[in-house]
């Protein structure tokens, strides 16, 4: 394994446990019953598509459409930033 396969596998592994950090504080507090002091009748809307119902019908590991929101984004910017990795170091 060369120095660069290396760092890749490592940076990697680093945004893995970094998403997984953030779901574990995502757990606690969706199951504590915490909830955000959001009005319900406000839909967010980002390119024509309201937020709150895409993310509280068609994607939802939490019941905070805001954390389901969040950890869609964290997963597509890390694999954005793992790709751009690999082709930076070229693999």
């Amino acid at each position: 394994m060369s120095r660069k396969q290396g760092s890749i596998i490592k940076d990697v592994i680093t945004d893995i446990l970094l998403i997984g950090a953030v779901n574990i504080v995502f757990i606690i507090i969706d199951f504590s019953g915490w909830d955000w002091n959001i009005r319900g009748g406000e839909n967010y809307e980002l390119f024509g598509i309201p937020l709150q119902d895409f993310f509280t019908n068609v994607f939802a590991p939490y019941d905070i459409w805001v954390f389901n929101f969040v950890l869609v984004s964290m997963i597509v910017v890390y694999v954005i930033a793992i790709i751009y990795r690999a082709i930076r170091r070229n693999i």
